[in-house]
């Protein structure tokens, strides 16, 4: 189930940043070495930083905001046996209002106390935990005993399905305030209602298809900073019309497998991109497997549709699905994705409306957040006659080339430049008219 992050909203946490500059706290000439520590600090006690520790999975999360906006990347570092700082990854800083929370996974063996530090041009600051402004790491270490789900019923489960923990005594035992605990079948989360020990619940299964799901068991510390996570597969079965969606994102596309189920049998299953564009897709009978790839002569179970994504812009998308049954019986499930910002690229060098003779003379910078290798491409009337690759460093690049024109017709001609990260496709981003002239 999808990692929670802090509960402070965004806008509030925009506004407080424009305050704190509006006071003298921004990078801005004047900021004094004091200022910039109030800064500093300010920023780190709203990050928020907590982690999730999937005890299943043997692996943790960790997740923050994006409240530095001078930093270039930020290092998660893990704390060794003499007490020392080690880095052991890093991610950059996208500093996109569209993105105001930023995830890390990892794999981990054992107790670990974690951290991450913003790395800004000439220092470091570690950011501080949620509900805890004065803390700056964190301990994720699993129980003494594992603790498992229990269930009321013999699988398949019918609805409704009541659900426990058991062994969470050593849960209790670390923590003396009492945890609160949700659980979660794929996306969908329920609160607990009992409390300690055991945490019984019962799950409402409507709208869950019938077959194999993901049962899952969140339990947050008392310090809200720090989470546990247990999980299991369960059967399902649901007489009535049921839709689950898995995703797959992937360069130049965002695929969506869906698994719809009716006691009746299932009619169709439309998808929408619903935001910001309207595209419609339906299907009527099973197309692909979930998961990928399917086994030897294993039928089709899934309804798979593919989004082109190169058309779309950067930032928040909405898919919704809906399954019809041969009943009229209808079941929805909705996901969202977000395509980072494009790269972007400048043309100095020929400036609009130049005339240029036997050698066209390249000039301009190009850059991109996302990670990765940054290639750029630059044409002459639609035919490539410059291109170059470089490691991204989140700064603008420069770049410089002079061309022959040798054979070029004489007239107008367009200069276009385009770049892309890794194997995604070419971007647009600049153009300039030129008139070449004949060589004397």
């Amino acid at each position: 189930m999808p990692t929670s992050v802090p509960s402070l909203r965004p806008f509030a946490l925009s506004v407080l940043i424009l305050l704190l500059d509006a006071c003298g706290g921004g990078s801005g000439g004047g900021s004094t070495s004091a200022s910039s520590a109030s800064q500093d600090a300010f920023y780190s006690s709203v990050a928020g930083l907590r982690g999730t520790l999937d005890l299943s999975a043997k692996r943790v999360t960790l997740a923050w905001y994006d409240t530095f906006a001078m930093a270039t990347r930020y290092q998660i570092e893990q704390q060794d046996a003499n007490g020392a700082w080690v880095a052991i990854d890093g991610v950059w800083a996208p500093h996109d209002q569209q993105q105001s929370s930023i995830t890390w996974t990892g794999y981990i063996n054992g107790p670990s106390t974690l951290r991450v530090e913003a790395v800004l041009q000439d220092h470091t600051v570690p950011l501080g935990l949620a509900l805890q402004s004065s803390a700056t790491s964190l301990t994720l270490a699993p129980p003494a005993q594992t603790p498992s789900i229990v269930l009321d019923q013999s699988e398949p489960l019918e609805n409704p399905v009541n659900v426990s923990i058991a062994n969470d005594e050593s849960i209790l035992a670390a923590d003396a305030n009492t945890p609160s605990v949700s659980y979660g079948i794929d996306t969908k989360t329920f609160s607990a209602t009992g409390a300690a020990p055991g945490y019984l619940t019962s799950l409402q299964l409507d709208g869950i298809t019938t077959g194999t799901h993901l049962l899952s068991a969140s339990i947050d510390g008392a310090d809200k900073s720090t989470t546990l996570v247990i999980s299991r597969n369960v059967q399902i079965h649901s007489s009535s019309a049921a839709v689950s969606i898995s995703t797959t994102s992937r360069p130049g596309a965002f695929d969506v497998y869906a698994i719809a189920t009716s006691d009746s049998g299932i009619g169709s299953v439309v998808a929408n991109l619903e935001f910001p564009a309207a595209l419609t897709d339906t299907l009527t009978t099973p197309n692909a497997c979930a998961p990928q790839p399917c086994g030897a002569g294993q039928p089709f179970n899934a309804y798979y549709f593919s989004f082109d994504t190169r058309s779309l812009g950067s930032g928040f998308h909405y898919i919704s699905v809906e399954a019809t049954d041969n009943a009229g019986k209808t079941a929805s499930d909705s996901t969202n994705f977000t395509l980072p910002a494009a790269p972007t690229a400048t043309v100095d060098s020929p400036v609009d409306g130049a005339s240029v003779a036997g050698t066209l003379h390249l000039a301009g910078t190009f850059s991109s957040v996302v990670p990765g290798a940054l290639e750029l491409m630059v044409t002459l009337s639609g035919v490539p006659v410059y291109d170059t690759t470089v490691a991204n460093t989140g700064a603008k690049i420069p770049y410089s080339a002079d061309v022959s024109l040798a054979g070029v017709a004489p007239g107008g001609h367009t200069v276009g430049v385009y770049a892309r990260v890794g194997n995604t496709s070419y971007t647009f981003a600049a153009s300039a008219l030129v008139q070449v002239m004949a060589s004397p």
